[in-house]
């Protein structure tokens, strides 16, 4: 089960990378966004698009979901968002060039959180039992 719930959730988590940096980069390059407010919007499109992934494939949740459940979800993501976000931030700010490609600085960003993520999910989210 564990090697199934985390190829799961590295699979969702590379569509919701895909999601999180292509929106954010689209933001900055065509709509001229700062890329701080461009990473919020594109950080929360990233969470909804994974909870319910993650919940009905990388977890296999049956019942049905709730929006007690989404706000948990959200919630743990914000936790392992402050990881990001803190390591996004410092190198958006840091390194020139990342300013103007920040989709760059959410990859080393994103793997410093993928651990603390998994383990709310396996062990408070999506829980069996």
């Amino acid at each position: 089960m564990l090697r199934r719930q985390l190829s799961g959730f590295l699979v969702v988590g590379a569509g919701g990378f895909a999601v999180d940096a292509g929106l954010l980069q689209s933001l900055v390059s065509f709509a001229d966004v700062h890329p701080h407010p461009a990473r919020a919007v594109s950080f929360t499109a990233a969470v909804v698009f994974t909870w319910w992934l993650n919940r009905s494939w990388s977890f296999a949740v049956k019942e049905a979901p709730s929006w007690g459940e989404f706000f948990l979800y959200l919630k743990s993501m914000a936790l392992g968002g402050v990881i990001n976000w803190v390591t996004y931030a410092a190198l958006v700010e840091r390194v020139g060039l990342l300013g103007r490609y920040p989709a760059l600085a959410l990859l080393p960003a994103t793997l410093l959180a993928m651990a603390f993520n998994f383990s709310t999910m396996r062990f408070w989210i999506f829980r069996r039992g």
